[in-house]
């Protein structure tokens, strides 16, 4: 919902897609030079600064809009540095904490080896168009980039937007002179109205739920190695997965590197679902199960 009084203008990372302009809204699409080259590189060597390029169509998106206030949302790609121009053009600038790659970077791996990231091909793309794979390696290399971005460009960000105490913290942490500004995110009526009731210690079985994305620092392997633990003391576990299936990249890793104690039969993978299928495998759980390594809220 745009208020009556704002005019937004959008930029984001799409090599397919087009300029569109509204009454109040307006798209901007930005596409990385030889974007194609850059995919296919990437399987084999992580480049400095593969977003690099996105920087001057940054500006000249931002010299013919000439904004009253830039929103960066997220602290992974360059878009961080549009703060240098902000300042310059004496333009407001105000960046929304996500994940805090300085810290997610560390815990990239989870329990893997090096050698098993080098060896394991990850689907990565645009958009919804999944075009050239690369090797998870290459993908924790990009996150540490991410990080020294970070570390380069955060002394110097004025403004700060966050939820919780650790965007709080790490906000001040890098700039104690930023104002830094709370904005709550919004459950939905799903989760706010549903109340969880414990199950039966009676029940036939131990069921266990947790919310997961494909990402190593999600700590996948770690639920599954908990879940063979659980199961040969003879407990009857069902673990519900929700966000993955069971073809999912991060599933692949872990069946490899358990191999038979992989507790295959155990699992029960829900892929993504709305409010209402997590809000409904959550209020039949015995135990909610967090295990990632980097989390925020």
């Amino acid at each position: 919902l745009i208020a009556p009084t704002c005019e937004l203008h959008v930029a984001y990372i799409d090599p397919y897609g087009s300029e569109r302009h509204g009454d109040r809204l307006h798209i901007h699409p930005i596409r990385p030079t030889r974007w194609r080259w850059k995919l296919f590189l990437r399987l084999f060597h992580t480049p400095a600064d593969p977003y690099g390029d996105l920087l001057p169509q940054l500006t000249q998106i931002v010299e013919r809009v000439r904004p009253d206030m830039i929103h960066v949302h997220g602290t992974e790609l360059s878009y961080l540095a549009l703060h240098e121009h902000a300042r310059r053009s004496g333009i407001p600038f105000l960046v929304s904490l996500q994940g805090i790659t300085s810290a997610i970077h560390r815990k990239y791996a989870g329990s893997h080896s090096t050698a098993r990231l080098r060896r394991t091909i990850v689907k990565w793309g645009w958009s919804d168009r999944k075009l050239l794979p690369q090797t998870a390696l290459a993908n924790a290399r990009t996150l540490r980039r991410s990080a020294q971005r970070e570390h380069a460009h955060f002394p110097f960000i004025p403004n700060f937007a966050g939820r919780t105490h650790w965007d709080r913290h790490i906000a001040t942490l890098f700039n104690p002179a930023a104002r830094y500004f709370q904005i709550d995110r919004v459950l939905k009526p799903a989760f706010q109205s549903s109340r969880w009731n414990p199950l039966p210690l009676d029940s036939p079985n131990a069921v266990l739920h947790t919310t997961l994305s494909d990402a190593t620092f999600k700590g996948f392997e770690i639920v599954a190695e908990a879940c063979w633990h659980l199961a040969r003391t003879g407990l009857d576990v069902e673990w519900r997965i929700a966000g993955l299936q069971a073809d999912s990249w991060s599933v692949r890793m872990a069946r490899a590197k358990l191999r038979g104690r992989f507790p295959d039969r155990h699992f029960r993978f829900l892929g993504k679902q709305d409010a209402a299928g997590l809000v409904d495998s959550m209020l039949r759980s015995h135990v909610y199960v967090l295990s990632s390594l980097s989390e925020n809220s």
